[in-house]
């Protein structure tokens, strides 16, 4: 190391640097200050999103271990890395390793053991705070890690030593740090402080605390600039929206229920949460809301949210998260003590989405008491804004192997979430979903989920989770269940209103000129069909009248204005006062608030059949003559069984055959009982009755059936983290996931199954030619297609030059179009037509 360097002295340890010299400056930031930097944030942080489970050790010594996240650092390989001159008298080896996150495991493990922490408890907690970087660093990484730090020479040692002692100084940490027992609580603090340091990292290093300016007061006290660093923390929090206050406590469930309708009578579901909200108090737990469509589950579920550390609402597709958003919103300004941000949390969100839709409803600004959390844009963030709605994808990250899905779970620890049309998922996903409450429990969060139509199995599976025990038979529907451990129960409730739907048959190649009709004669036809191009074909197909094409391949530009579009003609205050014709697919099936007067809808399983139908009669207004009574054409139901065309590659062949049979022999429904008595019957033991013909296709249809549900079952255990108790910072896991190119909607997360996917750009010729202009305007463009010829061709082609370096654009895929619109490989025929889509073939 060299006579003149000993890292005995402060002025030694500060040749030490954590970053490299900022513009101006001639020396980097010293690797001392830049750890009780991020260690104040952390003081502070813990007091915003507290530890979920009772410490282990005192907040300073959870401080402190977050302080040596880059303990690493003093290493000379990384010192070299910085591209910095030698330190005087020592000149860097060549070869020195330079991960710091790796150094930071062997080097504090050692730290922590000659104070006296046990071996196992230094390594889990060194591995802990070492992944702030976003992933545990694997066994091999930490062993080259463990062998180098050996080899360092004794000056290197005496500095780790120097660091760790005068940064247990500066926070005033006394005793040893200890891990709560082996087990849930264990793996939930290991988990929490992974977030804790990444997230304290991340405002430790902003320009608010990281200032070279400060350095020229640097005392060599250690606690001085932390007290110091403390106070910037607090503004820095304060300036990313983090340090804001939780929704008000209320004094009953009754009061909450109050503020969550603004004045309106709340029905029966809502008197019922009121009573339920008074059973759980402040405390966590796990809701079950089962209910018609229309009874007020999302002011519900709202109301959950009061005392709270904020609220995530959780829905089943962008569509849906963008029409609740305005919701929310209206709800958070009632509600919240001063201004709350709030997150739209999906990839075609983020704060600019979030922003232009608050400003339609008279929020975003600094006074309006709700505004766009602009911090919290990316993936990686958006769950940390206190208040946010998006995609169930974005929390189920938090329970898959992607980079820092553990400041996702952060993020989550200690609010309400809630999850909508829970229904809507394969085993797969839903394996998934069951895996995340078990570790939103530990969170101390209280979970809502919400549906019209939940089969009892998956009901029971969460519940039982959630509370240790055997369900008991539930109430008669509607019905909310709320779980705590050792305790599960129920309360029915009456509908608030009851409806008879006529279920009828139609020929699938007469929906066009039947829904025509209808249209003339006054109404709003809804058909969901379940393919785009069938949608683009019958929406060609319909003429003399008003209609609208909503489905999921158009440019996320142009699919956003349709939504709002559909929203505005057709939602509780609908300006659509003529016959009108909306042919959508599944972006129409449920959370989207309109109101139509006759459904005609491809077959598909009964409780999406009747999550479709929820979208007729939704709401109180004068109907046109002939269409005073809810009717669901059902196409192929007066046939013996569904045209498979109409089906196939979208939904499992059994759950539609069985669907059929169910609704043939049921053409009139009494809403709500029959809502449950057909899920429960067509996903549990009732045997239809069949002719010899349906027989044999039920039965070829069952094996895939159950095969296809074992293989989901089996890559949701592969994908999820383990349980909480069964969790450990050497787990590695499933392989991890590229989280940048699914940040960028390029990829999906694996948070659910199919065919494999990718998102384009369509690029027009004249959009090559000012390519980095035009990169943010064709960014938002973007949408995803499944047809595999078409990626192939894709993948084979050549994107514009410069295309991999344009922000936005370098994850998607480039869809090369003519001046037509066109994109041809050999026969395949592309087109974006500006009222159709993307038209395929």
């Amino acid at each position: 190391m060299g006579r003149g360097l000993t890292f005995c002295t402060m002025a030694d340890l500060l040749q030490l640097w954590a970053k490299s010299p900022a513009k101006g400056q001639s020396d980097g930031y010293p690797l001392l200050p830049h750890l009780l930097d991020v260690a104040a944030v952390a003081s502070m942080l813990q007091k915003v999103i507290p530890c979920p489970v009772p410490m282990p050790c005192s907040p300073s010594w959870v401080t402190a271990l977050v302080g040596f996240h880059d303990l690493g650092k003093a290493t000379p390989g990384f010192q070299r890395r910085l591209g910095r001159k030698p330190i005087p008298d020592y000149t860097f080896p060549a070869a020195a390793p330079d991960r710091h996150d790796a150094s930071t495991i062997p080097l504090l493990t050692t730290q922590l053991v000659q104070k006296g922490v046990f071996k196992r408890d230094a390594r889990l907690l060194a591995s802990a705070v070492g992944a702030h970087h976003g992933h545990l660093i694997d066994a091999v990484n930490c062993q080259d890690a463990g062998r180098s730090a050996q080899h360092l020479d004794a000056a290197w040692h005496k500095a780790h030593e120097q660091l760790f002692t005068q940064l247990l100084k500066g926070v005033d940490a006394n005793g040893i740090p200890t891990l709560p027992p082996k087990g849930a609580q264990r793996g939930t603090f290991l988990q929490w402080l992974m977030g804790l340091t990444t997230v304290s990292d991340w405002i430790g290093s902003s320009e608010i605390l990281c200032e070279w300016d400060r350095l020229k007061h640097w005392e060599g006290a250690p606690d001085k600039w932390f007290a110091e660093s403390r106070q910037l923390a607090v503004k820095a929090l304060s300036d990313v929206d983090l340090a804001v206050a939780t929704l008000p406590s209320v004094g009953s469930g009754g009061e909450a229920i109050r503020l969550a309708l603004d004045g309106m009578e709340p029905r029966p579901l809502q008197q019922t949460m009121a009573k339920v909200i008074d059973h759980l108090g402040q405390g966590s737990g796990l809701v079950v809301i089962e209910a018609p469509m229309g009874e007020g589950k999302t002011e519900a579920g709202f109301s959950c949210a009061f005392g709270r550390r904020g609220m995530y609402m959780a829905m089943p597709t962008q569509a849906t998260s963008n029409a609740l958003m305005t919701r929310m919103a209206r709800f958070l300004h009632r509600a919240a003590d001063g201004t709350v941000p709030l997150a739209l949390a999906h990839a075609g969100g983020g704060p600019n989405v979030a922003a232009t839709r608050l400003q339609e409803i008279g929020l975003g600004t600094t006074d309006s008491g709700v505004t766009a959390g602009w911090w919290f844009r990316g993936s990686k963030r958006c769950l940390l804004c206190p208040q946010g709605i998006g995609t169930v994808d974005q929390t189920l990250v938090g329970i898959l192997n992607a980079r820092h899905s553990f400041v996702r779970l952060f993020g989550l620890t200690g609010r309400t979430v809630i999850l909508d049309e829970i229904h809507a998922y394969d085993a797969y996903t839903s394996g998934l979903i069951e895996r995340l409450v078990n570790w939103l429990q530990q969170l101390g969060c209280r979970v809502v989920l919400m549906s019209a139509t939940l089969p009892h199995a998956r009901r029971d599976a969460i519940l039982q989770t959630w509370a240790g025990k055997d369900v008991p038979v539930p109430s008669p529907y509607p019905r909310i269940s709320w779980a705590a451990p050792g305790s599960i129960k129920s309360l029915p409730f009456p509908a608030s209103r009851r409806q008879s739907l006529s279920v009828q048959g139609i020929d699938p190649d007469a929906v066009t000129a039947r829904a025509i009709a209808m249209a003339k004669a006054g109404a709003r036809v809804l058909i969901v069909v379940n393919k785009v191009a069938r949608a683009q074909a019958l929406y060609g197909a319909i003429t003399g009248v008003e209609r609208t094409l909503f489905h999921a391949r158009f440019p996320m530009n142009e699919r956003t204005a349709i939504e709002k579009k559909v929203l505005k003609q057709f939602g509780p205050d609908g300006q659509a006062q003529t016959g009108h014709v909306l042919v959508a697919t599944q972006v129409a099936e449920q959370s989207l608030d309109i109101d139509m007067d006759v459904l005609m809808t491809d077959p598909a399983p009964v409780d999406l059949v009747l999550q479709r139908a929820g979208r007729i009669h939704r709401h109180s207004r004068q109907r046109p003559g002939g269409f005073t009574e809810p009717l669901a054409l059902v196409a192929g139901l007066d046939q013996e069984m569904p045209p498979d065309a109409l089906t196939n590659f979208i939904y499992d062949r059994w759950l539609v055959l069985r669907s059929h049979a169910w609704l043939k022999g049921h053409p009139l429904l009494d809403l709500p009982d029959d809502i449950d008595l057909a899920v429960q019957q067509v996903y549990g033991a009732w045997e239809p009755p069949a002719s010899e013909g349906l027989c044999k296709a039920l039965a070829n249809a069952l094996q895939k059936y159950e095969s296809e549900q074992d293989h989901m079952n089996n890559e949701a255990r592969k994908m999820a983290l383990p349980a909480p108790k069964n969790w450990g910072t050497d787990h590695q896991g499933a392989s991890q996931i590229d989280d940048d190119k699914a940040e960028s909607g390029a990829f999906r997360f694996g948070t659910r199954l199919g065919q494999p996917s990718l998102t384009v750009v369509p690029v027009f010729p004249g959009d090559r030619e000012s390519l980095p202009k035009r990169a943010p305007e064709l960014a938002e463009r973007w949408l995803r297609i499944s047809h595999q010829g078409l990626i192939r061709a894709i993948r084979d082609s050549q994107p514009p030059k410069g295309w991999r370096t344009c922000p936005g654009l370098t994850h998607h895929h480039a869809l090369l179009l003519d001046s037509d619109g066109v994109f041809q490989d050999g026969e395949l025929k592309v087109r974006l037509d500006r009222e159709l889509g993307l038209v395929v073939g």
